[in-house]
């Protein structure tokens, strides 16, 4: 294999399947019963008048139902549907869908699809499982110079089982690709595959060729390689290029026996534009990273692997508003504190109120309107005005409360010297339920309340918390026109309210 390695994200790995999922928003994928149509106009101007020419092109799509009782060919209903996902993918043609139904399908040999398909389920990968149970690859996306006739699209299925280090081919675990053509691998979850390159997900880039991918909305987890990238592993032949963007992904608890336990990328002269944007990669490990150039990391965050968590021998390894001890943080943006998840060792990497990622990425560098639970991405979670997009998989999501300082007076004034308590209510909106709130979690300027009481403050006949607050732990400067009120409901949800305040000097 020529290049040089990258290794990003090797540490600690562990290999239960049964990892919790709750993140990935398997919800996207939709019932997607319809044919699609596809109608191409041609509007011709002949003098002043115009002729319009319409031709229309109808792709097939092909079903396949695990628990079908009368399979017929083409497949082009659920009543017809096959049991079999390969039998509908060779049966399809250039532009078509093989759409397939709920259940575990345990396969012996691996799916091959060609290019110009788009593979998906109806309902997710929570209910739709691909298991190879230790006997082949579980996917293989194969593009030949002569069948470039379409993108690849392999979307909502859990990959697993996958071991490929049974064939001499030893090569992705979950899924390999070979070839040229733009693939888009979205909404999975690839776990507990073994190869002996990439046992999740391996990319290789014959030599000459050029290879435009996306890996999104994907989790990686508690895959396996002999030798180098556990989770993902792109290599590039000579004179080979790629574009391969990873982002939206939660990689972790991969391994690797000698480089990059997370994501390796073996690259050449040719300098590739591969990125890792928005992505979680953690609690991987490996022997060593080996080293690389030119891969480029956005709004990520890499921790908790095999020391250091990016590095090598490459020296133009770009980071950027990414969050690492092992980065350069001379560079824009980047910052080596915890990342403060809300429980990592139940694997919830989710951010904490607290978390030094919250608005902390860049804007510039992500195009993706949600995160990987589908929740919308790009929030205000500073509450200062300006949303801008947190570093990782997750955007910290966070609720808006009404609270009334001082209720009842039309003075906002506080007095911090004056001693006494402060009454402050977290009010019962269309939106809230200020019951819900768990009292022991609020802060208000970083206070604790003293009193709590349920009582309707402001007359609407819904119940309002009302909080009272000494004065003098308050930390509010002489300058300050606004206090923040923070705290969690008994269910553990945050959320983040402010009132207009004026902090009166001392006397």
């Amino acid at each position: 294999m020529t290049g040089y390695p990258v290794g990003v994200g090797v540490g600690r790995a562990s290999f239960s399947k049964g990892a919790r999922f709750r993140q990935l928003g398997c919800a996207r994928s939709a019932s997607r019963e319809a044919r699609p149509t596809v109608l191409n106009s041609l509007a011709i101007i002949i003098g002043t008048a115009w002729l319009l020419v319409a031709t229309t092109t109808f792709a097939d799509t092909h079903y396949v139902d695990i628990n079908s009782t009368n399979p017929i060919a083409p497949y082009t209903s659920w009543e017809s549907s096959t049991t079999s996902i390969q039998d509908a993918v060779d049966i399809a043609e250039n532009g078509d869908t093989v759409l397939i139904g709920d259940g575990t399908y345990n396969v012996t040999s691996q799916i091959e699809i060609r290019t110009g398909l788009t593979v998906r389920s109806v309902n997710g990968c929570d209910k739709t499982i691909v298991d190879a149970n230790g006997n082949c690859r579980v996917f293989r996306i194969i593009i030949t110079k002569t069948d470039r006739t379409g993108p690849v699209v392999v979307e909502g299925f859990t990959m697993t089982g996958g071991d490929a280090i049974v064939k001499s081919n030893a090569i992705g675990g979950g899924i390999t690709v070979r070839g040229s053509a733009p693939i888009k691998i979205a909404d999975c979850i690839v776990e507990a595959n073994d190869a002996r390159w990439g046992g999740g997900i391996y990319f290789e880039v014959g030599t000459g060729e050029h290879v435009s991918a996306v890996v999104e909305n994907c989790i990686i987890r508690n895959n396996r390689a002999k030798n180098s990238g556990g989770g993902v592993n792109v290599a590039l032949r000579e004179k080979a290029t790629s574009e391969i963007t990873i982002q939206n992904c939660n990689i972790y608890s991969n391994s690797a026996e000698v480089d990059g336990g997370g994501v390796c990328v073996f690259v050449n002269d040719k300098y590739p534009e591969n990125k890792v944007i928005n992505c979680t990669i953690v609690w991987n490990r490996a022997l060593n990273y080996g080293g690389a150039k030119n891969i480029d990391i956005y709004n990520s965050i890499i921790y908790g692997n095999s020391t250091p968590d990016i590095g090598g021998e490459q020296k133009k390894l770009r980071v950027f508003n990414s969050c690492s001890p092992s980065i350069d943080r001379s560079h824009t943006g980047n910052v080596g504190k915890k990342p403060r998840f809300v429980n990592a060792k139940r694997g919830d990497y989710r951010l904490q109120p607290d978390s030094p990622c919250i608005d902390a990425g860049s804007n510039i560098h992500t195009n993706q309107a949600t995160d990987l639970d589908g929740n919308p991405r790009i929030m205000d979670g500073d509450r200062d005005g300006d949303a801008v997009v947190d570093m990782g998989a997750y955007e910290f999501q966070i609720t808006n409360v009404e609270i009334d300082i001082k209720p009842g007076s039309k003075s906002k004034s506080i007095n911090l010297k004056a001693g006494g308590l402060l009454p402050v209510a977290i009010l019962t909106t269309g939106t809230f339920d200020a019951s819900t709130v768990d009292p022991a979690s609020v802060r208000f300027a970083e206070a604790a309340p003293e009193r709590r009481v349920l009582q309707d403050v402001d007359a609407d006949g819904d119940v309002d918390l009302l909080l009272q607050f000494q004065r003098r732990r308050l930390k509010l400067g002489k300058g300050s026109t606004k206090a923040l009120l923070t705290g969690e409901t008994k269910d553990g949800r945050p959320f983040i309210g402010g009132d207009a305040v004026t902090v009166l000097p001392p006397r």
